[in-house]
C-alpha cells in the first residue's frame, strides 16, 4: 500500500482548496469584460509573466526563496479589474512561472500555484469587504483615495497567507512543531519581506491611475522600467553566483595540496553559516559570514605555505611566523577584489583572533 507522507497530504489539501476556489470563481466575469478591460488584463498578465521571468532564487543554508515583481501587477489587477480576474491572473502567472520558467518539481509547482490562488482569493474577498471595487469597470471617475485601505488590506492578507502556507510546508518538511510558526513569521527576514512588499502597494495604485489615464500604455510605462531594473539585478545575481562557484573551486584547489585540510573551508563555511543564523543574523549578514568563512584561508594560495602545510612534525618559530602571515596575505588578495565588501575582508583578517587578545595578527 502506497504511504502518503505528511507533506504530500498538506500539498494535496492545499491543491484541493485551490480547486474549490477556482470552481467558485465567476468565470463569466472574465468573458463579459469590456474589450478595453480584457486587453488591459491581458497586458497585465504579460507583464506578470515578464516579472516571473526576471525573478531569481536565493539560498543561505537551508533557508531560501525567490524574488519576483509579480506581486506588484497582482495588486494592480485587483483595484483595476476585481477579485475574480485577479485570481485568473495569479493562476496563469504562477502556473507558468513555477512549471515552465523555473521548472520546479511537480509537487512544488502545484503547491506554490495553489497557495498563491488561495491567498489571492481570500485577500480579494477582504478587498471587497472593506469597500474596494474594480475601477476599470465603472463609468464614473474613480476615487483613488478610497482604494488605499482596500489595497493595503488585500496586500497584507495575501502576503500573510502566502508566508504562512510556506511556513507550514517548511515545518512539516523539517519535522518541526507547528506552534513554532509564530516565531518563524516574526523572524527578521520574513518580517522585512512583508514590510518591503507592503511599501510597494502605493506603486500598484499608481499603476492603476496610469491605466485609467493612458490605458494599456500606462501599464507598460509603470511596470516595464521596474522589470528591466529587476532583470539587471538578476544578471548581477548570476554573476555573483558564478564568482562564488569560482571561489569555491579556487579554495578546493588550495586544499588539495594538503589532504589533512581537504574540505576544511567548506566545513567551516557550513558551521559558520549555521551558527550565524542560529544567532539571529539576517540573510545578508549570514551570506557575508558564509563567504568570509569560505575564504578565510585564501592566503595559503602562495607556494611558500605548501611545504609547511605538508610538514608532519611541529613547526619551528620561523615556520609558524610564515604560517601566521597567511592571514594578512589573504587580506591583501581580497582587498583587490571589488566585489567583496569590507565586512567579509575583516572577517578573514580576524579569523585567528581570540577573545583574550592572544590570537593573531
Amino acid at each position: 500500500m502506497l504511504k502518503v507522507t505528511a507533506i504530500q497530504a498538506y500539498v494535496a489539501a492545499t491543491v484541493a482548496v485551490a480547486v474549490g476556489v477556482l470552481l467558485s470563481v465567476d468565470w463569466s466575469a472574465l468573458t463579459s469584460l469590456p474589450a478595453a478591460a480584457l486587453l488591459g488584463l491581458t497586458a497585465l498578465t504579460f507583464l506578470g509573466l515578464a516579472s516571473e521571468a526576471s525573478a531569481f532564487s536565493y539560498r543561505v543554508g537551508s533557508t531560501g526563496g525567490s524574488s519576483s515583481l509579480v506581486f506588484l501587477p497582482l495588486v494592480a489587477a485587483v483595484p483595476l479589474f476585481g477579485g475574480d480576474p485577479a485570481v485568473a491572473f495569479i493562476l496563469v502567472t504562477a502556473a507558468v512561472g513555477e512549471g515552465w520558467i523555473r521548472r520546479n518539481p511537480p509537487i512544488k509547482a502545484f503547491f506554490n500555484t495553489a497557495q498563491y490562488v488561495n491567498a489571492t482569493a481570500a485577500a480579494a474577498f477582504v478587498f471587497a469587504a472593506v469597500g474596494g471595487y474594480p475601477i476599470a469597470l465603472t463609468e464614473t471617475v474613480p476615487q483613488f483615495d478610497l482604494q488605499v485601505v482596500p489595497v493595503l488590506a488585500f496586500g497584507f492578507v495575501a502576503l500573510t497567507l502566502n508566508h504562512l502556507a510556506v511556513a507550514v510546508a517548511l515545518a512539516i518538511t523539517r519535522g518541526e512543531r507547528l506552534w513554532n510558526l509564530g516565531r518563524f513569521m516574526l523572524t527578521q527576514d520574513v518580517g522585512r519581506t512583508i514590510v518591503n512588499d507592503l511599501m510597494v502597494l502605493p506603486i500598484a495604485l499608481l499603476v492603476a491611475f496610469l491605466y485609467f489615464e493612458l490605458g494599456v500604455l500606462g501599464l507598460f510605462v509603470a511596470l516595464l522600467p521596474l522589470i528591466f531594473i529587476r532583470y539587471s539585478y538578476l544578471s548581477n545575481f548570476r554573476l555573483e553566483a558564478a564568482n562564488r562557484d569560482l571561489m569555491q573551486a579556487l579554495v578546493k584547489a588550495i586544499e588539495t595540496r594538503d589532504p589533512y585540510t581537504s574540505g576544511h573551508s567548506v566545513r567551516v563555511m557550513g558551521l559558520a553559516r549555521d551558527i550565524g543564523l542560529a544567532a539571529g543574523l539576517n540573510m545578508r549578514r549570514a551570506a557575508e559570514l558564509e563567504t568570509a568563512a569560505l575564504l578565510h584561508d585564501i592566503g595559503k594560495i602562495e607556494v611558500v605555505y605548501e611545504g609547511i602545510m605538508q610538514k608532519p612534525g611541529a613547526l619551528t618559530p620561523d615556520e609558524r611566523a610564515v604560517m601566521e602571515s597567511h592571514v594578512e596575505r589573504g587580506v591583501e588578495i581580497l582587498r583587490s577584489l571589488t566585489s567583496l565588501n569590507a565586512r567579509i575582508v575583516e572577517g578573514v583578517r580576524h579569523h585567528h583572533e581570540l577573545y583574550d587578545g592572544s590570537g593573531y595578527p
